[in-house]
């Protein structure tokens, strides 16, 4: 029974610590990137990072990327954003 409540424990854990690296990313974030990452998913689990959705330009691309990629905890990212510029 121990085992048990002993891995369950480990599994929150680790839910734990993915919620604050995906914290931590939304946090660095900085204001004028805000907007853009509203369009943008942030996934983590284990050190695990992947970035989903859209953005409208490279530097909002390279603020949401750089922002998750230094943020304390990710071992690996996953970048899938895309950047669908505004036409009209």
């Amino acid at each position: 029974m121990r085992a048990d409540s002993e891995l369950q424990q480990v599994g929150q854990d680790h839910l734990a610590y993915s919620v604050d690296i995906r914290r931590s990313i939304e946090a660095a974030l900085e204001r004028p990137a805000r907007r853009e990452a509203a369009c943008v998913h942030i996934e983590v689990e284990n050190g695990y990072a992947r970035l989903s959705g859209t953005v409208r330009s490279w530097a909002a691309w390279r603020r949401i990327h750089d922002a998750a990629e230094n943020t304390p905890g990710v071992r690996r990212l996953d970048d899938l954003i895309q950047i669908t510029p505004d036409l009209g």
